[in-house]
């Protein structure tokens, strides 16, 4: 494997608080982490970050998990849902505590990252990175994620030309379990 460089390309309500864990889970595994994607060897983008991975990089691998892709589904319902789906699975995990840490930095990192949000609301056709000669790219679907519709993921990938896994889990699971993340990163490379 050697040491591949990775890259994060957040969520519109998300940062390096979120992604602390799944961080340290690459640096034990012997990536080492950039913020620049430019200088990454693997891009992962989260969520809506998945929109926003730069096209004039050079990495040969990109992951896109939980890319919100549900047509006609309004995002409120999705959000209402995701966060019933975390208020119960924290209470009975009995991490509330950490749950509402997670939510005020989601809320910090709306109110600072004015520009990023702007431009997500302005954009009237949000585009996804392309597959190219020497470029492999995996769509990570989990499979409770409610910004995806449940029957999308492969033949989205398809027609994208990405490869498509299916994963137990939430939307944000990345960031609290980062281990078949990582080991996908591991399989693939």
């Amino acid at each position: 494997m050697g040491n591949k460089t990775v890259a994060i390309v957040h969520g519109w309500a998300e940062g390096a608080w979120q992604s602390r864990r799944f961080i340290k889970a690459l640096q034990e595994n012997g990536f080492k982490y950039t913020k620049n994607p430019h200088e990454a060897d693997i891009v992962i983008g989260h969520s809506a970050g998945c929109y926003f991975v730069p096209r004039d990089i050079d990495a040969k691998l990109i992951v896109l998990i939980g890319l919100p892709y549900w047509p006609k589904k309004p995002l409120i319902i999705s959000l209402a849902q995701k966060l019933a789906g975390e208020i119960k699975h924290h209470h009975k995990s009995n991490d509330l505590k950490w749950w509402w840490k997670k939510m005020a930095y989601n809320i910090l990192y709306i109110f600072t990252r004015h520009t990023w949000r702007l431009t997500l609301l302005r954009k009237k056709e949000l585009s996804l990175p392309r597959s190219t000669i020497g470029r492999k790219i995996i769509l990570v679907h989990n499979l409770s994620d409610p910004f995806f519709h449940p029957q999308s993921g492969q033949a989205l990938a398809n027609r994208l030309r990405y490869k498509y896994y299916g994963l137990s889990g939430a939307h944000d699971d990345c960031w609290i379990n980062p281990k078949p993340y990582i080991d996908l990163l591991l399989k693939e490379l």
